[in-house]
């Protein structure tokens, strides 16, 4: 991950933002304290387990990958 992050319930804009609390433990610690809302550390290393146009699902929700020429996952 290259950039902060939010991290949502579903691919796109338009789903909602996943909880902080709601993480795994392992997960939680990829994510920056002090929000209610789960948003990844720029440098974490997170596994895709699936792809659906510029959005990556991970184990705790779905992420941007890319807007744009923004790459925010490598």
């Amino acid at each position: 991950v290259q950039d902060y992050l939010n991290i949502r319930k579903g691919a796109g804009t338009n789903y909602g933002r996943v909880l902080r609390s709601d993480l795994s433990d392992s997960m939680r610690a990829k994510t920056a304290e002090g929000n209610k809302y789960a948003v990844l550390k720029p440098g974490v290393k997170v596994k895709c387990l699936k792809v659906s146009g510029s959005w990556m699902k991970i184990s705790g929700g779905w992420i941007c990958c890319r807007e744009g020429s923004d790459i925010y996952v490598k």
